[in-house]
């Protein structure tokens, strides 16, 4: 994308909501083929319908026929602090034809945060232990006038600062003004 390359007379001009929309959109052939694959795995093209801008489409299913279509097993799991609960699973399957036009399927492997499991049909009831976070201490942080002769870029791949993002995309140190 030229507007993320410094040396492109179009760096840094920003788009539009509807240019962003517009160069991420999924085809019509997209479309057109995980529909069809829904349609045939015995989903009614009545409980298909595309998000407002046409990228995802959303598929009214039971869970019965979720896990059927994408060959896995759901399960509730409950966040272990709030109490709140969120479907989800291990792994899931789509056709191999289809791969290359899916980025995304929900609920499937995706957690906002860490939680105990509880199995979604009475007989296996179980918890996961927490995951313990720990903290890892920090050097002081470079400030921004640093040269990039005497930065540590080696730090670049556990903590991100700006020094970090200018050589990963080339930028050039900022010259406004403050």
């Amino acid at each position: 994308m030229d507007v993320s390359d410094p040396s492109s007379s179009n760096y840094g001009k920003h788009w539009t909501p509807e240019k962003v929309v517009e160069a991420f959109a999924p085809s019509k052939e997209t479309i057109d083929e995980v529909k069809a694959w829904l349609v045939a795995s015995g989903i009614a093209d009545t409980r298909l319908s595309l998000s407002n801008r046409a990228t995802w489409i959303r598929v009214n299913a039971t869970i019965d026929e979720a896990e059927n279509l994408l060959k896995t097993n759901y399960k509730e799991f409950e966040h272990t602090d709030s109490g709140k609960t969120t479907l989800a699973c291990h792994e899931y399957s789509v056709p191999k034809s289809l791969k290359h036009h899916i980025d995304i399927i929900t609920p499937t492997v995706h957690f906002a945060v860490m939680t105990n499991e509880k199995a979604k049909r009475g007989s296996d009831q179980g918890t996961r232990p927490s995951r313990q976070v720990q903290a890892v201490p920090m050097a002081d942080p470079p400030t921004l006038a640093s040269s990039s002769s005497a930065f540590n870029y080696s730090i670049c791949s556990t903590i991100t600062y700006p020094q970090c993002i200018r050589a990963l995309y080339n930028m050039p140190v900022g010259t406004m003004d403050k």
